[in-house]
This record gives structure tokens, sequence and C-alpha cells, in this order.
């Protein structure tokens, strides 16, 4: 039988009987329509990875024993088959005992053996991590503060505008010192467009140091460089890695 489950109820799995094979068959995210399961029957879905948000997203086929996701494996009639290691890490971040669930408060100063982390509810931290910025404000400026956003990106506007009504001018995101946008906006200022997908259809040379753009890059880069290669493009790799681009 095959159908699709959402995060939401994967989210509800225990995970119970899993653990043995917890870093044996890890994977990306499910986002799909729910779908109710109980008891131990055994089924399979397909839905996609949005880890890093890129557009169209990664094929997933995954296999669940009731509500609990037990392996996942690259859809293979995807037209994005491949699952980086954020992806194929996903599973560890369901189900993992020592993944965080609410928060805590550490008892014990920086350095002890034991930090004494206790658990303590959401309006309690909320109202002790509001004190601590209101206090660096008033004793250094707002302007020390520096507020940073990971990925996904659905929390950017709000923090952005805890940032600027903190009156803090500092605001940064992974996009902005880890990601593939800041190759973006360099390409941008260099060149006065993007190229991120794959080279220019006017370069004649190329010379990938140190990446596998057929891993790391946005979609479509490595099949534009298969396009531009298969034009005529002189290709030159440098890498101790065996990667596909080198290849």
């Amino acid at each position: 039988m095959t159908i699709s489950v959402s995060r939401r109820a994967v989210l509800k799995g225990t995970g119970a009987g899993f653990a043995a094979s917890l870093f044996m068959h890890t994977a990306p995210t499910l986002a799909a329509e729910t779908q109710a399961h109980s008891g131990d029957s055994e089924w399979t879905g397909y839905t996609i990875c949005d880890s890093c948000n890129h557009m169209p997203m990664c094929g997933i086929t995954f296999h669940a024993k009731g509500n609990t996701v037990i392996h996942i494996e690259n859809w293979k009639e995807h037209p994005n088959h491949f699952l980086c290691s954020k992806g194929i890490a996903t599973l560890q971040r369901l189900y993992n005992p020592n993944r965080l669930l609410y928060p805590l408060k550490r008892t014990n100063p920086k350095g002890s053996d034991d930090p004494g982390w206790v658990r303590i509810g959401w309006d309690e931290a909320i109202k002790m991590i509001a004190a601590n910025l209101n206090a660096v404000k008033a004793k250094y400026g707002a302007d020390r503060v520096l507020f940073y956003c990971g990925d996904p990106k659905e929390p950017r506007p709000p923090v952005m505008r805890l940032a600027r009504y903190f009156e803090s001018p500092n605001y940064g995101c992974e996009s902005s010192v880890a990601c593939n946008l800041a190759y973006v906006h360099a390409e941008e200022l260099s060149y006065g467009q993007e190229i991120a997908g794959g080279p220019s259809p006017k370069t004649k040379c190329v010379m990938i140091v140190g990446k596998n753009g057929s891993w790391a890059s946005p979609h479509g880069f490595f099949r534009n460089l298969l396009a531009q290669k298969a034009r005529g493009i002189k290709l030159i790799v440098s890498d101790i890695r065996r990667t596909k681009v080198a290849e």
C-alpha cells in the first residue's frame, strides 16, 4: 500500500523499537498530506525534503511502521532524487532521545562538570531572555547585540522586526554568512548578474576548487554544467575527493 504522511503525523510517533536503527537509517523531514495510521502495519509513501528550502524540493521514498518512519531512501523517479547530509540526518532530528523538546535553564556556573540543567516553562524562558537582552542594551548599547536566524526561513521576518524595535542594526542569517546566497551576491556585485545555476553561456573555461556542485549547489547547477561541457567549455577541477563534478 502506498500513501503519504505529514510531518505532524511523524512527530506523533514515539520511535519505539527504532533506536537500534536510528543512526543506520536517517533521512529528511517529511512534509506531505496527513494520513492516520495505527498499529504495526508497514507501508511506503513518497514526499519531499524542505530542509534547505530549495525549489523544487528533493524527492523521498519513506518506509513506516504504524506512525513511525523506519527507513528513508531516494525517490528514484523524482527529478531531484539525491539527498544531502541535511536530509539524511532528519530522522535523528525526529527521533533522537537527546533532542530538545522544551526550554532548559542552567543552574550551575559555566565550566562546571554538571551544568545542572532544569526544565522551565516558555513564559519564564522568554522573560529571562528579554531581561538579559535589556540588561546588555542598558549597559553597552543596542548596537552590541546581534540577532541571527538559521534555517528554515519562516522566523526571519519576526526576528527582523525584533532587531528593529530593539534598535539594533545587526541582523544576520545563514543566507548572509554560510549559504550559497552570499556567493550569489558576490556574483551580482562582480559580474552584474547571478550565474549560480552554472557557468554563463559565454564562459569558455571554468575552474572548480574543492566543491562538489552536483550535491552542494542549487538545483540546476550540475545539469547546466553538463550542458556547458557538452557545448565545449573547458572544465578544470581540483579536489582531493573523487566527486561527480571531478568525474
